[in-house]
């Protein structure tokens, strides 16, 4: 997976395990995501970040949100089948069931799937509306993923996609700045 991450260099890519922990990124994911490397260990968690991060969930349009919740919810009821009875799948998702009323809701719902590809629409504080093509490429295992995010070659997403590559993280305006000034 590390191989294929470093030729995925200029795109949007995340490596996971299966319950959502976050292995690698490309620093444009980073830029289009969230800091990760800032995150404490125990939360670079996907999981985690979309279901108890008011950030990572505000980045998705509001009509998009139960859509990506069940996505999230059933592939980690995928997880827990595969690895019935393990500790480590038991605390996270008790956890989760605790800290998100969304996720308690769904997972009472007992939907499972292994999310292969997605569409979804991000609106980036920097960059405005993305939309991206998201595929899932998988271990043999299932215990690994790396999820890449596209854009169709010279759309508006893949402009606005190569402009936050260049930006990465760097802030546009500095935090004590005010666009108006006293005269």
């Amino acid at each position: 997976m590390l191989h294929l991450l470093d030729r995925l260099a200029d795109s949007a890519v995340v490596v996971v395990n299966d319950l959502g922990d976050v292995l690698a990124w490309t620093p444009l994911a980073q830029a289009l995501f969230t800091d990760l490397g800032a995150l404490a260990a125990g939360q670079q968690n996907l999981y985690r970040m979309f279901f108890t991060g008011q950030e990572e969930l505000h980045r998705l349009l509001p009509e998009d949100r139960e859509h990506a919740a069940r996505a999230n919810v059933a592939d980690l009821r995928a997880s827990w089948a595969r690895r019935s009875g393990d500790l480590a799948v038991r605390r996270l998702v008790e956890q989760l069931r605790r800290a998100s009323p969304l996720f308690e809701r769904l997972w009472a719902e007992h939907d499972v799937a292994v999310r292969r590809a997605d569409r979804k629409r991000i609106l980036h504080p920097t960059v405005g509306l993305l939309e991206l093509d998201c595929e899932v490429l998988l271990t043999p295992e299932h215990d690994q993923r790396l999820i890449l995010h596209t854009a169709p070659p010279g759309s508006e997403t893949a402009e606005k996609l190569e402009l936050l590559r260049v930006v990465g993280l760097q802030r546009l305006v500095p935090e004590n700045h005010s666009l108006m000034t006293d005269r």
